[in-house]
């Protein structure tokens, strides 16, 4: 809140940015601590609706929220788009301090839990996937916009619609991991990445019909959520012990791979073309799910210690 305040006070360009980095370390303390919390206040056996619950609110955010940034924007200005976000979470804030049940620390872990967290070998691997995994997602995702409008051709309008849907499939995503994702965990997150990696690389294909662009969004954005909810859940099964420390490190990471997958993006744009993001991405995210199949072939059926104490 403070920080959306300050940025639309910004006299000058250096409290701009220094106003966005205090975003940034909000956004991360964020989503470090909010799955756990999710799980926490859910009724007991309902951890995995919880999430899906959580996913929908984000796929709401993503659908709703450029849209209508945009539409405040146009119709005032950007100060007023910033300071009307930061009134927003001061609500919530507020929400949250009235209604959300007092929480004490629980299995939050601390700096001591890292080495003990760093020699499970299963949640390792699901942090290299992350790494992997979200690198080709946004391979392709970051530059969707000028795919879609130079390698297809196709007008801006096409664009907001790939968006939309993209968002929008989060629903899909969300309810898909609540009905299936827990009963067999590793199969569904193996399932999700294929299903990603497909669509990634269907991309171009896509090109043909705004249509099909379409129909590769929705099964896109769900199996993004899908993957998402799943490797969650993984890191909250593996790091029951230090669940705070081991989902800062998974924000720490998501957003790496987020960075990797822009640069990556980048990079092949300028030497392949914006014809081969899908393809690499798509690759990446293949790569990813070999690798946690044979990870949780060799490693999947150790059980998680109980304290990072011990």
């Amino acid at each position: 809140m403070v920080s959306h305040v300050l940025s639309g006070l910004a006299w000058s360009f250096p409290v701009l940015v220094f106003s966005r980095i205090g975003v940034a370390l909000a956004h991360a303390v964020f989503w470090s601590i909010t799955a756990a919390l999710v799980v926490r206040v859910a009724p007991p056996g309902r951890g995995a609706q919880a999430l899906s619950l959580l996913a929908t609110g984000t796929s709401m955010a993503m659908v709703l929220g450029i849209p209508l940034g945009r539409m405040l924007g146009q119709a005032l200005d950007w100060r007023t788009t910033l300071w009307a976000i930061g009134g927003v979470a001061g609500v919530v804030m507020l929400g949250l301090a009235r209604w959300l049940p007092r929480l004490p620390s629980e299995n939050a872990g601390s700096i001591a839990s890292l080495p003990v967290l760093l020699r499970r070998p299963m949640l390792m691997a699901i942090y290299a996937l992350m790494i992997i995994a979200i690198t080709g997602q946004f391979t392709g995702y970051s530059y969707i916009e000028p795919f879609v409008q130079t390698v297809a051709g196709f007008e801006g309008s096409v664009t907001t619609v790939v968006l939309l849907v993209f968002g929008g499939a989060g629903l899909l995503g969300s309810a898909v991991f609540s009905r299936w994702g827990t009963q067999r965990p590793l199969a569904f997150l193996v399932a999700a990445l294929v299903i990603l990696g497909t669509s990634l690389a269907l991309l171009l294909p896509a090109t043909i019909h705004p249509v099909v662009l379409y129909g590769v969004a929705l099964v896109w954005g769900a199996a993004m959520i899908c993957f998402a909810l799943a490797i969650q859940a993984q890191t909250l099964r593996l790091a029951p012990d230090a669940t705070d420390v081991a989902m800062s490190l998974f924000s720490g990471i998501f957003n790496i791979g987020i960075g990797g997958g822009a640069l990556l993006g980048s990079q092949v744009a300028q030497r392949g073309g914006l014809a081969c993001i899908g393809w690499v991405g798509g690759a990446l995210v293949f790569l990813g799910a070999g690798w946690i199949a044979w990870a949780g072939y060799r490693w999947g059926r150790r059980p998680a210690a109980r304290s990072v104490m011990q």
